[in-house]
């Protein structure tokens, strides 16, 4: 997606509503162990349908809170970076988002 591009800049407008959901979806699925169930959460597919402008801001979300944003992230971009090997592993799985992400330019 976005690969000839030095860095995505993100509307104050846009890091308020993102800000607002994903508090919301992160309190109200926070005991999901589910995490089909939980990127079905209304406020989840709200963060999605911001389209691009949201993959920053999940990227730096998922950096300081460790939370789950794999299912918003392949949603958005139609990528998967994550290997086959870490599928199981968040940790795994989010070093590897987050390397896509400095690799296209969203940190």
């Amino acid at each position: 997606m976005n690969q000839f591009i030095d860095k995505v800049v993100v509307e104050p407008g846009d890091r308020e509503r993102f800000t607002e959901l994903a508090d919301q979806w992160e309190a109200e699925t926070v005991f999901l162990s589910n995490l089909d169930r939980a990127s079905e959460h209304p406020a989840h597919k709200k963060i999605v349908s911001m389209g691009e402008p949201a993959v920053p801001l999940i990227l730096e979300r998922m950096r300081e809170t460790g939370r789950y944003w794999d299912y918003a992230l392949r949603d958005i971009t139609g990528e998967n970076p994550v290997k086959r090997s870490d599928r199981a592993n968040v940790s795994a799985m989010q070093a590897s988002w987050l390397e896509w992400g400095e690799a296209n330019g969203y940190i």
